[in-house]
């Protein structure tokens, strides 16, 4: 690749995982098609790389500590301010010298999604030895979004209940020092998207907590079971977010369901699925 090729270049992809995968990989890769003869490059953490395929490089920025982006937007604190996302704008901008560039505004934006609901089916090929697994995520972020969080006995009753009527290897997928980790499920060393995507597009089945993961698991193919507070978050996993309608169980009206209703539903999810031979794998 010629490095005297004319630059188009994007705006900072530091929002959360979901909406960069729902909405702003979307519009990367419409703004890099209307450049196919430029050196294309996206701003973004290295491990996020597979989610902008036709990126020719993909640069970092180190952001400061205390820095927490949630959706396209802030919370507050000293770094969370649009007067701040100008200034990461300014930086990049004067450091790459590109002669196009795509400017995303950083507002939150919770009922605008702007991608297109045919976003690309993501897939790769499985990174563990067994044919037949479950995949699982067991959120536990604090202070941020803790509400959202299931107690860790629960999990542990939960994988338990399930290991013993199936038999099935569970592996945890998406950050460490973000989820728990239950007893008898695997933890394999992942280095980028790629790997959790492995892990979930030949998965049988995916489940937990509402989180990043389970839209992730939805674009890699995987049947889901998920639970959360609100008609709105279901309408959005079942139906907005899940554009090849992959198979789903959403459990609403509230973030701290019992061991036996996640159950219980799971169960019946899961053996519909033997039934119609919905195994991944």
């Amino acid at each position: 690749m010629a490095l005297d090729k004319p630059i188009a270049l994007t705006s900072p992809m530091i929002g959360e995982f979901g909406w960069i995968v729902f909405d702003l990989q979307q519009r990367v890769r419409a703004f890099f098609e209307a450049y196919p003869e430029h050196r294309k490059i996206v701003i973004c953490h290295p491990s996020m790389e597979e989610l902008f395929e036709l990126a020719d490089d993909v640069l970092s920025i180190t952001m400061p500590d205390g820095f927490t982006p949630c959706g396209r937007g802030a919370e507050d604190g000293p770094f969370n301010t649009k007067e701040f996302y100008d200034t990461v704008h300014k930086t990049v901008v004067e450091s790459v010298k590109p002669d196009v560039y795509m400017k995303l505004e950083y507002e939150n934006r919770f009922d605008d999604l702007d991608g297109d609901k045919t976003e690309r089916n993501f897939s790769a090929d499985s990174i563990v030895e067994e044919e037949k697994y479950m995949t699982i995520s067991c959120r536990s972020i604090s202070p941020r979004g803790a509400s959202k969080n299931w107690a860790p006995a629960k999990y542990d009753e939960l994988v338990g209940r399930i290991r013993d009527e199936y038999d099935l290897p569970i592996y945890l997928v998406g950050l460490p020092e973000d989820n728990y980790l239950p007893d008898g499920v695997k933890l394999i060393k992942t280095k980028t998207v790629k790997d959790h995507i492995a892990l979930l597009h030949n998965s049988i089945m995916h489940f937990g907590s509402n989180t990043g993961t389970s839209h992730l698991a939805l674009l890699s193919g995987c049947p889901l079971v998920t639970w959360g507070d609100s008609d709105r978050l279901y309408n959005r996993m079942v139906y907005e977010t899940n554009p090849f309608s992959i198979p789903i169980k959403c459990l609403k009206g509230t973030w701290d369901p019992s061991v036996d209703d996640v159950y219980n539903d799971l169960k019946i999810f899961f053996e519909r699925l033997t039934r119609e031979n919905s195994y991944h794998g």
